[in-house]
């Protein structure tokens, strides 16, 4: 999974009353975040970055860069890391501790990377400048030696990294599929003849589209180990994120420049609407719990890390300045740093 979903504990007293303008119906109201008028909560209950220090409930590690973004956590106080300069330059894939900091990758193969599920080792990709082929390899959470490498034709994205397999999406000329690699094997073996864009195996679920959405086609929410099994179905919108749990889902517009980019929809996991939250523009978002949603939102000039409950929000950082452009993770979807 491309975010670090570890779940803790959200009380519902903790959590200070939504100030804020909402137009609520029975079932599912609508609610607009204004980062500067919403009250300050506690901080995210998982691992993430505040500025450049990577924040783990007590333990604090200070990145020397200007952008930082976590991948995920690998062993019990170690964390990987992608750095960069501010304009994107110096691309470095770090394991950072309070002891100790090591380069494990730089350049095309630090950035777009998945962590395993274990934190042992972690998948990479870089892309052939024409785009027709993509080289996969996986390297040691440790030290950052190349343990196995795979080539691909077309352009290949990383979903998910577990018990032992990489699952790949392909695309290939105007078809694609998704697929298991064994890097040990070097074997690769077909789920399903679609393009995936998200997959999380802790929810035994895989979201793909039927065709470019850009020519009309939809996104699929189905199961991991049965895709055939459909739980889900729009043209309108996409899966952005699954609670840890598969009983809620995060979702945005299906077109990232559309009109309503500024959205962010919950609903059940079966994809029942239950809450509608809009802004300027929302970077990353994630499940803390299965019930409390991170999502980094940008009003007009403040920005933060808002907190979302069924019953309330609250704000879990402290506030930034907007940014009218975002940098992009391996999912396509924007993060703010």
């Amino acid at each position: 999974m491309k975010t670090l979903l570890t779940a803790g504990v959200a009380a519902a007293t903790l959590l200070a009353p939504l100030t804020l303008l909402t137009a609520a119906t029975a079932t599912a109201p609508t609610t607009t975040l204004r980062p500067a008028q919403i009250e300050r909560g506690p901080n995210p209950k998982i691992p993430h970055v505040d500025g450049t220090t990577v924040v783990d409930g007590s333990r604090r590690i200070r990145v020397n860069a200007d952008f930082v973004a976590l991948v995920g956590k690998s062993g019990t106080d170690s964390y990987i890391v992608h750095a960069s300069n501010d304009d994107g330059s110096n691309v470095r894939l770090l394991r950072v501790s309070t002891r100790a900091r090591k380069v494990l990758a730089r350049g095309e193969h630090a950035w777009e990377t998945e962590l395993s599920a274990d934190g042992k080792r972690i998948a990479s990709v870089a892309h052939s400048g024409n785009g027709r082929s993509s080289t996969v390899r996986v390297i040691s959470a440790k030290t950052g030696a190349v343990l196995h490498r795979g080539w691909f034709a077309g352009t290949v994205s990383l979903l998910e990294f577990t018990g032992g397999r990489v699952l790949l999406s392909q695309l290939r000329g105007p078809g694609g599929r998704t697929l298991w690699w064994n890097p040990t094997a070097n074997t690769r073996t077909t789920l399903i003849k679609k393009v995936a864009y998200l997959a999380d195996a802790r929810a035994n679920r895989l979201a793909f589209h039927t065709a470019d959405p850009f020519e009309g086609g939809c996104s699929v929410l189905s199961k991991l180990s049965s895709p055939s099994t459909r739980i889900w179905r729009s043209c309108r919108e996409r899966v952005a994120a699954i609670s840890p749990d598969a009983s809620r889902l995060a979702t945005d517009t299906i077109i990232e420049d559309h009109p309503d980019a500024g959205v962010t929809h919950v609903r059940t996991g079966a994809g029942r609407l239950l809450a509608t939250y809009r802004a300027e523009a929302f970077g990353r978002v994630q499940w803390e719990t299965n019930r409390a949603l991170l999502m980094e939102t940008h009003g007009r000039t403040r920005a933060a890390t808002i907190r979302c409950t069924p019953t309330a929000c609250n704000r879990a950082s402290k506030l930034s300045p907007s940014q009218a452009s975002f940098r992009s993770d391996a999912t396509g979807r924007g993060v703010h740093a």
